[in-house]
């Protein structure tokens, strides 16, 4: 009831104040130039982040066309970052496709190559196996719950042939993973409430 009340409220309030603004010109000139100031600024914010988004994909040269079979007949797309190809479905995507260059930035600008990284909740591997990639670090863990993602590790582990240099649990954050895995980086992307299957 005070929810309808409070909202009949606004709404009488804002059409008191367009009165009382075309009753004054200038201020109702001044308040539509800023709503399309405002507009316009938005407009141009939304078309920057498109921008940004598409050189991110265009740096990455994904093979948007280019699908894998694996062995029980799984389809996966392909990413490439420098000479591995990492196998994936869209619906592991959590955000680390797009993140993984973060990453790779960060820690080549402030941490810088590592012996062994470990990344968690790690999906398909996209920022794990860019680190990789960019040689900024030698081996890598990669460790997810769900079987899915993890399918999608070994088949990326599989045909680059990373098999000395990759190691993959299926596990619950750090709850399947060995008490003797020492790692000198560890990165993530959690899920943050996605309803991935």
């Amino acid at each position: 009831m005070y929810k309808m009340l409070f909202k009949i409220l606004i709404i009488f309030s804002i059409i008191i104040i367009l009165g009382i603004l075309s009753r004054i010109s200038f201020l109702a000139e001044f308040l539509l130039s800023a709503i399309c100031f405002f507009v316009v600024a938005l407009l141009f914010i939304i078309i920057l982040t498109l921008i940004t988004d598409i050189k991110i994909f265009y740096k990455s040269k994904p093979n948007r066309n280019k699908i894998k079979k694996d062995a029980d007949n799984h389809h996966y797309s392909i990413i490439n970052y420098q000479d591995i190809e990492v196998s994936y479905t869209w619906n592991l995507n959590g955000g680390g496709l797009i993140l993984a260059y973060e990453f790779a930035h960060l820690v080549s600008r402030k941490i810088g190559k590592v012996e062994h990284a470990f990344e968690y909740c790690s999906g398909p591997g996209f920022i794990g196996f860019n680190l990789l990639a960019n040689n900024l670090c030698n081996r890598l863990t990669l460790a997810d719950i769900n079987p899915k993602a993890i399918d999608a590790i070994k088949e990326t582990i599989k045909n680059n042939h990373l098999q000395d240099r990759v190691a993959v649990y299926q596990s619950d954050c750090l709850d399947s993973i060995p008490d003797n895995e020492r790692w000198d980086l560890v990165v993530g992307n959690p899920p943050m409430g996605f309803g991935f299957q």
